[in-house]
């Protein structure tokens, strides 16, 4: 890996200095609030609640006075909302916004901000319709943003990955700038071992999670480069 700091943390800056702004707290998760402008990998299969933990940290966990993003790159505004509520994290939907890849969301999503761009490959439109939900938050006086990408896996499958990680080094480098919290979902098995180290250089911190090795089938999780539990914790993924 470079030696270069990860985009969110300019070069000598204190891994604890967030300019004074309140860290952002997570509903029923074993996760210690994270502080502002922090981007985090989260690394694990479908199949153990990856999915579902990153729904929960962006749209279960909604302050009052918070905003959340959801760029989904394999479901529409609809399928995302229905997701939310399986996994226990339905949202307040005056404070979520989706930029829906597949571009087929139907009224199911009316209540919610929903803007489409043309497909997974489409990373230019993704970043203006991140942008514009941004503003559009900004100028009601939300300026505190949840970003959530559903997922980093589907992109590379979509393009390549040295344009992939720009597009996540850009969003990363908006969500530190803005003070917000960014979550990136990526299933480590789809990819090998320096992909997953590309993406991860971007992040301050990754979530790592597995199923747990004494054959309950519970998901379990750990955290490193962020406040978090070290050694693996289980975790409710609140499916329904």
């Amino acid at each position: 890996m470079s030696s270069q700091q990860p985009v969110g943390r300019p070069d000598g800056a204190d891994a604890e200095d967030d300019g004074g702004m309140d860290p952002y707290r997570f509903d029923r998760l074993p996760l210690d609030p994270i502080p502002a402008g922090r981007n985090v990998l989260v690394a694990g299969p479908p199949h153990v609640g990856a999915r579902g933990l990153v729904l929960r940290m962006v749209a279960g966990s909604l302050a009052d006075d918070e905003g959340g993003v959801l760029i989904t790159t394999d479901a529409d505004g609809t399928s995302i909302l229905e997701d939310c509520r399986r996994w226990g994290a339905s949202p307040r939907t005056d404070g979520l916004g989706v930029v829906d890849c597949v571009g087929a969301t139907t009224d199911g999503a009316r209540d919610i901000r929903t803007t489409t761009v043309s497909g997974p490959d489409d990373l230019t439109g993704m970043g203006m319709r991140y942008s514009k939900l941004c503003a559009d938050f900004d100028a009601e006086g939300v300026t505190r943003i949840r970003m959530g990408v559903a997922s980093v896996s589907t992109l590379l499958s979509f393009g390549d990955v040295q344009r992939t990680s720009r597009f996540i080094h850009t969003l990363a480098g908006r969500n530190a700038s803005i003070g917000g919290l960014g979550v990136f979902l990526l299933d480590p098995d789809t990819q090998d071992e320096r992909t997953v180290r590309t993406i991860a250089h971007f992040c301050d911190g990754r979530i790592q999670i597995r199923e747990a090795e004494d054959g309950s089938g519970d998901s379990e999780l750990r955290v490193r480069g962020v406040p978090g539990p070290r050694e693996w914790t289980t975790f409710d993924v609140g499916s329904t």
